[in-house]
């Protein structure tokens, strides 16, 4: 009878645990294959820091995928109600993302603010703007990118040079320091072996594509213009430890990479969905 019970628990709790497993291996798997991650060059301004002294940069990647124009120009064919350009579109997607949203009613709400978003920047993008209540910075920006390439002045990487780009957006974040501060001293005392990371930058760029692409339309064959879009992301590391002030050489943990990583594929996917629901 005991014997039988074992079973039937082990059955009940694999029949339940199986389909979530699935489901989250398989997305898994989707992300990792849409959303391939490649490094971001040294050249590029995603790396300028407030204070390179203290802080240095570790693991920067981008998260690129295509999709056509028209999902990042506005609807309205008035271009005074809405002068919005592609790369702002393209920001204001990554942080009107249901998950996103989520995570930024939730600071709200902890911040006193109520359960709102804050700001997403629906309304277009500026230099200072401040996103979902203060935790995201706009620090720089390129609406139409000018004659730039895909890079900083300077080399660059040969995708890079192959692509002009068409607009940049880049979005400082931090971390509370009392927060840093408390792990960073544990992570001295105790020799714990990683770093927690003290803020970070994220970039929207919009990337010129070469290549098109047919699609059907009323009978007829039309050619449909393609970008590249990608959010890249840097963080921001203690380059010393608070107790004795010496480097240590610790980074974040490989697990935490791997899920942040995961978060931002997530999140990208989001986005370019939204983008396509929209239209």
């Amino acid at each position: 009878m005991a014997r039988y019970l074992f079973a039937s628990r082990t059955t009940t709790v694999l029949t339940l645990l199986a389909p979530p497993a699935l489901y989250m291996s398989a997305t898994f798997a989707r992300l990792l294959y849409q959303y391939p991650a490649s490094s971001i060059h040294a050249s590029h301004p995603i790396f300028l820091t407030e204070d390179s002294a203290r802080y240095k940069q570790l693991d920067a990647h981008w998260f690129t995928t295509r999709i056509t124009l028209r999902y990042l120009r506005p609807r309205s064919l008035d271009a005074t109600r809405d002068a919005r350009t592609p790369v702002e579109v393209w920001t204001a997607a990554f942080f009107s993302t249901p998950t996103f949203s989520l995570e930024a009613r939730g600071c709200g709400w902890l911040l006193g603010r109520g359960f709102t978003t804050g700001d997403q920047a629906r309304g277009g993008v500026y230099v200072g703007q401040r996103l979902a209540h203060g935790l995201f910075r706009i620090v720089s920006m390129d609406k139409d990118g000018g004659e730039g390439k895909g890079g900083a002045e300077g080399e660059l990487s040969r995708e890079d040079q192959r692509q002009r780009l068409l607009g940049r957006v880049i979005i400082s974040f931090w971390i509370p320091d009392g927060m840093v501060h408390v792990w960073e001293v544990a992570a001295a005392r105790y020799g714990l072996p990683w770093r927690l990371l003290s803020g970070g930058r994220h970039c929207f760029e919009i990337l010129e594509d070469e290549t098109g692409s047919l699609r059907e339309g009323r009978g007829e064959k039309e050619e449909e213009e393609y970008v590249t879009v990608r959010m890249g992301c840097v963080a921001d590391l203690e380059r010393v430890n608070r107790v004795d002030g010496r480097e240590d050489g610790k980074g974040l943990a490989g697990w935490a990479l791997w899920l942040h990583e995961m978060y931002a594929r997530w999140l990208v996917d989001a986005a370019v969905r939204k983008l396509k629901r929209d239209w």
